[in-house]
Order: structure tokens, then sequence, then C-alpha cells
């Protein structure tokens, strides 16, 4: 190729940098419009089942050579910056910067959002409920570990909703200042990675201690001040704090995967692949439970989940958190509603939202 045909190709990739931005911020005006006609009708601006309709269809049409994953990225974030334009979107994690849940928020809203870092989930949720935060994100549950009671506990006293689910498969890396595993005294996590990456710690680290702390990114700015110290977390942490990765995919199980919630004052469309999160209260009597899980069984709705919670306030009692597929106001998962709701001290629905899908392997997230 000579220096001539080169030239030539590099204007022509300016031509079509030219074209694009144009196209671009044609898509802007249009989605401003469009917030425009949303609000006069009261309609939400955040809307991600269309989000993900849009994705769908621009990676359907593509015949490369982009991977659908490339594709789905841009899209992700063209989309995002529509959506601040239109309305500013602030959302609150648990912070500081570069924890996974940071991660899972970005993959939903984009990177144009604003995000409000947050030192527990308690705080998430009071952002939401106070307006100060349009959306929250939350960790739900863990494929290795299991549910986050601390965010399941926190739903019985707030009036918020779910309007979506995110599912990130993480890598989890030792990250440190220092050289070698035998220079680690301590290592610094969230309760969930410490869970995740058990036998790892013990069979390498065996003299060290393992202290949890509210996140991976707390956990690793304390390992870039404190000798001797490690954390467990991304490699985004890695880089805001400037450690080293000194073991990489430390989790004990491969496709590590936490799934989050979306949680906002107000509701959004769910979609037609809808998924449904309740919460029921049941008495203490035999077979109760058995009453509420065979309508379900008999009507072929789909329970994807269920978790109990003991009521904090009444000993040996307990509230259950169920996820079921479908809309709670069509058939058949009305009827089976009505039916559950006569031997339930209490129910209620927390969110019907859009369906994800689990990742694939493959599509793990380091940073």
């Amino acid at each position: 190729m000579t220096a001539q045909r080169i030239d030539e190709l590099r204007a022509e990739i300016d031509r079509v940098d030219r074209e694009i931005v144009e196209r671009l911020n044609l898509r802007a005006k249009l989605a401003l419009a469009i917030g425009e006609e949303k609000k006069a009708i009261g309609k939400a601006v955040f809307d991600p089942a269309r989000e993900k309709r849009v994705t769908d269809k621009v990676v359907a049409a593509s015949s490369g050579p982009f991977p659908a994953r490339t594709l789905e990225f841009i899209y992700r974030e063209v989309i995002g910056a529509c959506r601040s334009l239109e309305e500013p979107t602030r959302v609150a994690y648990l912070g500081p910067p570069a924890t996974f849940t940071h991660a899972a928020a970005m993959r939903r809203f984009g990177s144009s959002a604003e995000y409000l870092p947050q030192g527990d989930m308690a705080d998430i949720f009071r952002e939401v409920e106070r307006g100060n935060a349009r959306f929250g994100v939350v960790p739900i549950e863990n494929s290795i570990e299991g549910a986050v009671t601390s965010t399941l506990d926190l739903f019985p006293d707030s009036d918020v909703r779910i309007v979506g689910e995110i599912y990130l498969e993480v890598v989890e890396n030792l990250v440190t200042r220092e050289e070698s595993l035998a220079d680690i005294k301590v290592v610094y996590s969230h309760p969930q990675p410490l869970g995740q990456c058990r036998g790892w710690l013990r069979k390498n680290l065996p003299h060290a201690r393992l202290e949890a702390v509210a996140s991976t990114s707390e956990a690793a700015r304390r390992a870039s001040e404190e000798p001797g110290s490690a954390a467990v977390g991304s490699m985004g942490a890695a880089e805001l704090y400037g450690l080293r990765i000194l073991a990489r995919s430390i989790e004990d199980i491969s496709h590590n995967t936490t799934r989050f919630f979306v949680i906002a004052k107000e509701t959004v469309n769910p979609g037609e692949n809808q998924k449904t999160s309740l919460m029921i209260g049941l008495k203490d009597e035999p077979g109760v439970l058995f009453q509420v899980l065979q309508p379900l069984a008999q009507s072929g709705v789909n329970m994807t989940k269920i978790e109990s919670r003991p009521l904090k306030r009444r000993p040996w009692e307990y509230r259950f958190f169920i996820d079921v597929d479908g809309d709670p106001a069509a058939e058949p998962l009305r009827g089976v509603l009505a039916e559950v709701e006569r031997v339930c001290t209490e129910m209620r629905v927390l969110g019907t939202y859009e369906k994800s899908e689990r990742p694939s392997p493959g599509s793990r997230v380091a940073s």
C-alpha cells in the first residue's frame, strides 16, 4: 500500500466521521423532540424496554466487522447521551467509583449520566426516596454467595420500585502495592467478594487477616495507603488507586455473576418480556408456603427466585421475596396472585420490569 493510498483512505475516514457526527446530532434532536412529547403526556423518559429494542435492531442490522458486543456498547453510550439531553439522569450507587456496582450502573445508563457514590445500601435508597437521584443501582444476589441480604432488608420500609435488573459477570483480582503474597498481612474487600474468593484466599494467603469493608473501591483505597495490605476488587479500582494486580481472576468458581436491581420512585415501561418481584408475609401455620407455591406450579408461572428474611420485630416469623415471570395485571399471574394473597399477612409488588438475559461465558467484566 502506497503512502498516497493511505492518504486517500484517511480522507475517506474523515468524510465518514463528519457524516457520523451529523447523524448523531440529528438523532439527538429527534430524541429531544420525543422527550418533549413524553413530558407533555407525563410519560417517563427512561424506557429500558425501548432502549433494548433499539440496540437489538442495530445488532441485527449489522453485517460486520464490528462484533455485536462492541455495537451494544457504542449504542448504550449513544442512547445514554441522548437520554441525558432529554433529562438529567442522576444515579446513586455503592461507591466510591470503580466498584462493580458502578460498572453495572454504567452498563445500564452509560457514561453521560451523573453518578452519585454512596457509602452503603441504605444511602442509595434514601437518595432515591428524597428525589436527589432519579435511579439507584443495588446488588441483590450473586451466583456464588447468594442473596445480598442488606439490600433485601431495606425494601419493607421503603416505597421505591424495582424498574430493572442488570447481570454483571465479574472478575475478582488481588490488588496491592506489595510485590509478593508473602508481604500481605491483611486483605480488604466487601463481604461478597471475600466469600466468592474464600478458597483461593485460604490456599494462597493462609497467614493474612480478612477484613470486610463497605465496598471493593474502599478496600482498594485502604490497600493503597496501608503497607502489607491488599484488596479483592476490580481492575478499575486498581487503576484508580495506583495498585498492581498481583493475581487475576481469583474467584473460586468461574462465571461469577452478580445481579443488580435498578430502583426508582417512578414506574417505567416494563416491555413484553416481563419479570415481577414480590414481597409477601405468611401466617405461621403448617403448609402455608405450599399454598403459595401450588398455584404458581398449577398455572405454569415460572418462579425464578425465592428468599426468606426474618421479621425484625417478630422472632421466628419471615417475609419471602419471590421473583416470577409475567405481568401481575394480566393472566395467568393476576389470578395466581389473587389466590396467593388470601393466605398472606401482606403482599406487595415491588416492581415489574424488563427481564434481562444472564451473561453467557466470555462476557466477564474485569473493570
